[in-house]
């Protein structure tokens, strides 16, 4: 049931964004606000908490949250970008603990299990980093990123290794 949740807001999401008349014109251009601008973040909080419950790996429940987290950031208008950026430090943070459990990885399973997450969580980044570089040009985002992870590193309690 939770996975088919995710599955809908896939839809909802791209739904929304094309519902939204750009000012312009421009099929390229990133409108300033939608109907879902109020609920992005608790939706966005809500799709990576999914990601990480012990349930996760049942039921295509993992996949089916990242899929609908690479779509709300997709589809997201610029009022939105403070999740978005938000979400790369915590994508971020994720990979370096995956990346970190990688010796520990023993049975066939594991290594399943670690590379499918492996792989979500960088095309989760990588669909996260275009919307960025799609909404924002120059160096300017690097830094606010890497400050940002500075911050939250030093108060923000660290996330649960990915199960």
């Amino acid at each position: 049931m939770a996975a088919n949740v995710c599955w809908a807001f896939t839809s909802l999401a791209e739904a929304a964004y094309e519902a939204v008349e750009v000012e312009g014109g421009s099929d390229d251009a990133t409108p300033a606000t939608y109907c879902l601008s109020a609920f992005f973040d608790p939706i966005v909080q809500k799709l990576l908490e999914t990601t990480d419950r012990p349930d996760a790996a049942t039921a295509n429940l993992r996949s089916a949250a990242y899929e609908a987290l690479m779509e709300m950031v997709k589809n997201s208008p610029r009022d939105c970008y403070a999740t978005v950026q938000r979400t790369i430090v915590v994508v971020l943070e994720r990979l370096q603990q995956v990346l970190q459990m990688e010796g520990r990885v023993q049975s066939q399973s594991d290594r399943l299990q670690y590379n499918d997450l492996q792989s979500q969580l960088c095309a989760t980044l990588q669909s996260v980093l275009r919307k960025v570089k799609k909404c924002v040009s120059g160096p300017g985002i690097l830094i606010n990123i890497v400050s940002y992870s500075r911050w939250s590193q030093s108060t923000r309690p660290r996330f649960p290794t990915p199960s």
